[in-house]
């Protein structure tokens, strides 16, 4: 309800003439012009339950629109005053961060990245020919350097004994020759034994006198680098 004025209540808000016969189907309008509203006597106002029920519709619909719009005002009120506190922390981070003399740290760029690839290549190719330059060095290493021992070594029997006889220096001379001795025989088999015992070699290919004057030789078999022969003096005939 609008108003009450001599004996008539306003329940309507004012409008046009046609809107108000199209809304609430009034065939006639006595009271007041255009705009009009829809007044009807006080005493028949529990006389017209459908119109109160649609005032009171449209009033709460009214309210209802108001209270979206103000909830819609506080949340960006709230997000406007959010922002702000999130900017006035970051300026003064900002300031805090420029008084104590701290710097961001330095972005790495591509051409530190490619400094730090080349570098990193010739390094790795320096290591390589290192390694390769090591590599030829032990097999060419002179036969003396090959069969030094720090280690005191057993005395070499005279003859074949049973561990000599081992299988797996089949491959080695068992006996005397033109250009082999017994002596000879016996340190050829020696020496293969002493390699496969010691790992050095996984077996035996061969065994003799070597091209270097005063030594012999064993060849390994199953080596994966370098020939796999180790020369060794020859024993005093």
């Amino acid at each position: 309800m609008f108003e009450i004025n001599g004996g008539f209540a306003r329940i309507t808000g004012y409008m046009d003439a046609a809107t108000a016969r199209t809304k609430y189907g009034l065939t006639g309008l006595t009271q007041g012009g255009n705009p009009v509203a829809l007044w009807i006597p006080v005493d028949r106002l529990a006389l017209a339950p459908s119109v109160a029920k649609k005032v009171e519709a449209e009033k709460k619909a009214e309210e209802e629109r108001l209270k979206r719009e103000a909830a819609k005002k506080k949340a960006a009120e709230r997000r406007r005053k959010k922002l702000a506190e999130e900017k006035r922390k970051a300026e003064e981070s900002a300031k805090t961060a420029k008084a104590s003399g701290e710097a961001a740290p330095k972005t790495k760029t591509a051409s530190d990245n490619g400094v730090k690839a080349e570098s990193a290549g010739r390094k790795a190719a320096a290591d390589n020919a290192k390694a390769k330059t090591q590599t030829e060095a032990e097999v060419v290493k002179k036969p003396a350097e090959v069969t030094a021992k720090a280690e005191a070594k057993p005395a070499t029997p005279k003859r074949l004994t049973a561990k000599l006889k081992d299988k797996r220096l089949s491959s080695l001379p068992s006996k005397a020759g033109p250009t082999l001795s017994m002596a000879d025989v016996v340190e050829i088999r020696q020496k293969g034994l002493e390699l496969l015992e010691a790992g050095e070699c996984e077996s035996l290919k061969a065994g003799g006198v070597a091209s270097t004057a005063g030594f012999l030789f064993v060849q390994c078999g199953g080596i994966s680098a370098g020939s796999g022969f180790t020369q060794f003096p020859r024993p005093q005939q």
